[in-house]
């Protein structure tokens, strides 16, 4: 038993795995050698030792559960994996197997096991799980991508305006776009894809192709390769285009076919073939052109001339070819016409006439006329100039006696300036822009009071005051900018009086130089005339101020009485009515329809005040319109019946709106009140509301006297009343204050609304439409 146990030791001892032992509670009871390398510890501290001490929380967990799970169980655990701390905190990473330990007698004393430490190979697996995770999101990645490339090239070479294709090496079309379709008359891709290009050519061009990609193919010309050629398109028609061609490679380098683009230049070939013509036809008039006609090149020599030129120079046409510009021209003449091209070069602004002197070959001396224009290859490059040379040394002649003429005029213009600057009711000063003053006439000497040797020793800014600089500078802007300004300003005069002008200041140029002529206008007068103006305006305002005032105060005072008088009068005739005569009744009545008359008129100067005074305050609220409308016509129900008139309402059921309720009352009363004393015995009053749009229509009709055009451009102004006398007016009621529907159109803005009247005339009856808004 002894040996037994010796021999048990020892391979432990050997092994080059951790062993250990520990109790039921997880202490260390024996370990062999490798346990102390790996953890770090000696015998003596780590004897005893709890599995706590190794373990972070979350690791201790996982043993203690494992081993109760041995404990429970009694199967081992084997590959058990799990982190722990060395003695120097190293993390290190091992893989447990665990028994259940016994006694003799049978019963669970603890647990053995054995240990490894895999940490290096937990981090190779680790860096072997990343590597993969990276390769596999790479390779997703590069997929979709290679994937998004593609759907990006083909949408870009489906949308793209040039034809794309692509063949295999026996010439048969695998892919085309939508555009190389269009191209060769197609409908769709289908119709091309398969067949081989020898279709669209006649055998001469697919010979030429076959020997160009032929030699594509074996690298004996490098690609991509341009080529133009024609094709016929299914209906027959002849198209030409341009093809830029490569060779096409699979993914491990192989020659699999042929790709390119291809471009029509139908229109273009057509084009030049025109331009050809135009060109003959161009040099065809040029030859027989009477006037000389020129092309040099940026030195001067001459490229391409007509027959009328040669005429002109007494050159050959031998000779004048290349002829160099200086050869029919003194030095000086070649200076100014050298001048007058490098011109022309420089700006690329064509010189319509240019006027020099010419020697001919046989010495003869005449004036010539010519134009200068740039001219261009192809590509847009300068590469010399053309023109027109014409003889005009008859009318050379006959330019020196217009010159003549022409200074004489000059003369006199300036002679007739100079008087009028001189005699001018204005003053006239010429300055620069620096504000010295060059010249002026002997109305500013007048004005200012200065000699002119001292007037022309200052600057602009001295003749002003001080608080002016900065009309003064803005002036000086203004002018600089526009090249004229008109202002108001206050000068200076030598005795320090002020007085105030108006100038007007014009810019002009002598020369190379820029000067201001500005025109001075004393304005006492007129500014003592605007002080007079302004006050007159300002009583005015005073004046209508103290009427607006008036009108509100004696309406005010007004008020009570009539309250006084009105309720007295309805008082005599409840009380008193059957003590009294006849004579006395009508008498009272008279007095209480006066006063109501007056009161109306009191209240309707009182609105007036109001709506001058922006004080007419709207109390809105959510109110039925239609309800309004009924409470009207009941309340006019007397003088509709008194005059024997039919009303007729079409009105909704009910029709809610924000307004102010009294205000539209008095609104809607004024308007029938206007059309019951507008119309005949016996007519007809039709009142309509309607839904339009976002407004709440509202209009009043009568059969009536009706309006003019001149009546119904003053019923809505202020005092506004409508005067109608004559035959067959007698039933019209005249009595109002003309305020009525200047007030109603006032009350009608203020709910942001209109009214407006609309009549075919005389007799023809009348419309009042008051539009209210919905919302």
């Amino acid at each position: 038993m002894e040996f037994s146990k010796n021999k048990f030791l020892q391979i432990i001892e050997n092994i080059k795995e951790c062993y250990f032992e520990a109790d039921l509670k997880g202490n260390l009871t024996f370990f062999n050698e490798p346990l102390l390398k790996l953890t770090g510890y000696s015998k003596e501290e780590l004897l005893g030792f709890n599995y706590k001490h190794f373990a972070d929380e979350k690791s201790r967990k996982r043993v203690f559960e494992s081993f109760k799970n041995v404990y429970e169980t009694a199967e081992p655990l084997t590959d058990f994996q799990y982190q722990f701390k060395s003695k120097n905190g190293e993390n290190i990473i091992c893989e447990t197997s665990v028994y259940l330990k016994h006694d003799l007698k049978g019963n669970k004393v603890g647990f053995y096991g054995l240990i490894r430490d895999i940490t290096e190979r937990k981090k190779e697996e680790d860096i072997k799980e990343n590597f993969k995770g990276a390769l596999e999101t790479i390779v997703i990645k590069r997929t979709k991508e290679l994937k998004e490339s593609e759907e990006k090239y083909r949408e870009l070479l489906e949308n793209m305006m040039e034809g794309y294709f692509e063949v295999d090496l026996k010439g048969t079309l695998t892919f085309v776009n939508d555009c190389y379709c269009k191209i060769f008359g197609y409908s769709s891709k289908e119709e091309l894809i398969g067949k081989n290009h020898r279709t669209f050519q006649d055998e001469k061009t697919a010979r030429k192709l076959f020997k160009i990609y032929d030699q594509l193919y074996k690298n004996e010309i490098p690609g991509p390769v341009l080529i133009e050629r024609q094709n016929l398109t299914p209906s027959g028609e002849t198209i030409y285009h341009e093809t830029l061609a490569d060779l096409k490679y699979d993914s491990v380098g192989n020659k699999v076919g042929f790709f390119g683009l291809i471009r029509d230049v139908t229109e273009r070939k057509n084009a030049e073939q025109k331009l050809i013509e135009s060109e003959v036809k161009y040099r065809n008039i040029i030859e027989n052109a009477k006037e000389g006609y020129y092309e040099v090149d940026l030195k001067g020599n001459f490229t391409f001339f007509n027959n009328a030129l040669c005429e002109l120079l007494k050159f050959s046409p031998e000779e004048a070819m290349g002829l160099y510009y200086k050869s029919f021209m003194d030095e000086e003449n070649s200076k100014r016409i050298f001048k007058a091209f490098n011109e022309v070069y420089r700006t690329g602004i064509e010189q319509p006439q240019f006027q020099y002197e010419i020697v001919t070959k046989n010495g003869e001396g005449l004036f010539g006329e010519t134009s200068i224009s740039l001219k261009y290859d192809s590509d847009g490059r300068k590469i010399g100039f053309c023109g027109f040379l014409r003889d005009i040394t008859y009318g050379f002649v006959r330019d020196i006696t217009e010159k003549t003429r022409a200074e004489q005029k000059l003369k006199e213009s300036e002679e007739k300036y100079s008087n009028l600057f001189q005699h001018s009711n204005d003053g006239i000063i010429i300055h620069d822009l620096d504000g010295s003053i060059i010249d002026v006439n002997q109305k500013v000497l007048e004005q200012f009071g200065y000699t002119k040797s001292e007037i022309l020793s200052l600057k602009i800014p001295q003749l002003h005051q001080i608080e002016e600089i900065e009309v003064s500078k803005n002036a000086f802007e203004e002018i600089a900018k526009k090249g004229f300004v008109r202002f108001e300003i206050n000068f200076n005069k030598k005795n320090g009086e002020i007085f105030p002008a108006e100038v007007s200041s014009s810019l002009f140029n002598i020369g190379n130089n820029k000067f201001v002529q500005g025109i001075v206008r004393e304005i006492t007068e007129r500014k003592k005339a605007e002080f007079l103006i302004k006050e007159e305006i300002q009583k005015l305002k005073e004046l209508d101020q103290i009427r607006k005032d008036l009108i509100s105060r004696v309406s005010h005072e007004l008020k009570t009485p009539l309250v006084s008088i009105f309720g007295a009068s309805e008082l005599l005739l409840e009380l008193f009515k059957d003590e009294m005569k006849a004579e006395l009744i009508e008498l009272i009545k008279m007095i209480e329809n006066g006063s109501r008359r007056l009161n109306y008129l009191v209240n309707n100067l009182l609105d007036v005040t109001r709506i001058e005074y922006n004080q007419l305050q709207l109390e809105k609220e959510t109110t039925d319109i239609s309800n309004i409308i009924r409470d009207c016509v009941q309340e006019m129900m007397y003088l509709t019946k008194r005059r024997k008139l039919t009303i007729a309402l079409e009105l909704p059921e009910e029709l809610y709106l924000e307004v102010d309720k009294i205000r539209i009352e008095q609104v809607i009363l004024n308007l029938l009140s206007n059309a019951i004393k507008s119309t005949p015995p016996n007519g007809n009053i039709k009142i309509n509301l309607n839904k339009k749009q976002n407004w709440a229509e509202i209009s009043v009709s009568d059969t009536g006297i009706g309006l003019t055009k001149k009546e119904m451009q003053i019923i809505f102004s202020r005092f506004g009343k409508i005067e109608r006398y004559g035959d067959g007016l007698e039933y019209i009621d005249i009595q109002g204050s003309g305020l009525g529907l200047y007030i109603s159109k006032e009350i009608v803005g203020l709910h942001e609304g209109n009214i407006r009247a609309e009549s075919e005339g005389r007799h023809k009856g009348s419309s009042f439409i008051l539009k209210l808004p919905l919302n």
